[in-house]
């Protein structure tokens, strides 16, 4: 077990899979991990954090003591939080934070006129490797996917290559079910324990990446950040899903349906009748998946429908 342990704060989204990824990845590497969620899901108006909510998330901090805090930042919608947040940690502490996630890998300049750094792309690897370099004063410069800035007295961003894209999903496991190292802040309440775990609904992912450029759609340019770093459209095994799901099953006794929160739900025809005839095994249960008019047929919408 490594020496400090690491913060992860994931916002508006107790569910929030990137976290929960990174936070798999770091806690196989060695490090001792505790995940924050803050404020609960609104898409449509997100309320802003309270005085009492930061008064909160400043207690939880001295308490955990971390050596590094990570903010997940996926979207713009809520990045006044995000910032106010930022902001709050940095006046009240001297821990390196460092930000990932969507809008994070598109404008690492703008992000980092508040973080110390920013993981581009996928960070299952490069966040392993910046703990180790923050925690224990090693080099961190040379850390592919990172950027930062060259000096803190200075405003040029070092913005490193990228390195490829993980072809075989399964090696990064999934969100581990654990309630001993998990908290919850919102409505001026700490709650410690996953907030998951009473959900009605789990959700999670059969693939990685988007067969489609989408103009509208930040895909696009996460693709371009890609492009010959390795295959952007993958599939987990359907053994790896299943696994996943059972473990769901077991720890959340009030599940009633299941989210596929893939770009475009996998459309190969022998992964579907492995996963149809799998998953109809497993459980009755309704699920949800995202889908396309040119990636489904009329074969694939029986073999879902009827599992």
């Amino acid at each position: 077990m490594k020496s400090k342990p690491i913060l992860l704060i994931g916002f508006y989204n107790k569910k929030a899979m990137g976290v929960r990824y990174l936070e798999r990845s770091l806690i196989k590497s060695g490090y001792k991990v505790y995940t924050l969620f803050l404020k609960d899901f609104n898409s449509v108006n997100p309320k802003k954090i309270t005085a009492r909510e930061l008064a909160l998330l400043k207690e939880l901090v001295s308490f955990l003591d971390p050596g590094l805090i990570g903010l997940s930042v996926m979207s713009s919608l809520y990045l006044e939080t995000v910032i106010c947040v930022n902001t709050f940690l940095h006046s009240n502490f001297t821990i390196p934070i460092v930000w990932g996630g969507v809008y994070a890998s598109l404008f690492p300049g703008k992000s980092l006129e508040f973080a110390d750094f920013v993981l581009r792309g996928e960070g299952e690897e490069a966040v392993i490797e910046l703990a180790d370099a923050v925690l224990n004063g090693k080099p961190y410069e040379s850390i592919k996917n990172l950027a930062y800035k060259k000096t803190a007295a200075t405003s040029q961003v070092i913005i490193n290559d990228l390195r490829p894209l993980c072809q075989d999903l399964d090696k990064l496991g999934y969100p581990l079910f654990n309630i001993a190292n998990k908290f919850f802040i919102d409505r001026d309440r700490l709650v410690h324990g996953d907030p998951m775990i009473g959900s009605s609904s789990y959700e999670l992912s059969a693939s990685r990446g988007c067969p489609f450029t989408c103009s509208y759609c930040s895909c696009i340019n996460l693709k371009r950040m890609y492009r010959k770093k390795g295959n952007y459209v993958r599939y987990r095994s359907v053994s790896n899903i299943i696994s996943e799901l059972a473990e769901a099953l077991d720890n959340m006794k009030n599940l009633k349906l299941i989210r596929f929160w893939d770009e475009i739900f996998p459309d190969d025809r022998d992964w579907i009748n492995e996963f149809t005839h799998q998953y109809k095994n497993l459980t009755a249960l309704p699920f949800e998946i995202w889908g396309h008019p040119l990636k489904t047929d009329d074969y694939t919408f029986e073999k879902l429908v009827d599992a």
